[in-house]
């Protein structure tokens, strides 16, 4: 008689790609083993710290002014400019450019 068990060395999985995966099922670090979005959801979305907040409308033709506080801080208008577009390109590698073009 022949015994048709996999020796240990056998069991381990494939490299991607390789016929092996389709038996790593179970195995630790699978996605099937892993926390579903649902039960992460569930976890941290409450009452009491929800994702996101109500806000009150801007009165019509008002837009938000996002320089507002840091103009205040900077020496001029185009040094808040140059302050927030390095802000918001951090960590580029091309130059900010505050000109306007017209």
């Amino acid at each position: 008689m022949t015994d048709n068990k996999q020796s240990p060395a056998n069991s381990a999985p494939g490299v991607l790609g390789d016929w092996s995966q389709a038996q790593d099922l179970g195995q630790a670090g699978h996605p099937e083993d892993r926390v579903s979005e649902t039960d992460v959801k569930e976890a941290f979305q409450t009452e009491a710290s929800p994702t996101s907040r109500l806000v009150a409308p801007l009165p019509d033709g008002e837009t938000h002014d996002q320089l507002a506080e840091h103009v205040d801080q900077a020496e001029d208008r185009q040094e808040a400019l140059l302050d927030e577009g390095l802000e918001e390109s951090f960590p580029a590698s091309d130059p900010v450019s505050v000109k306007r073009i017209t």
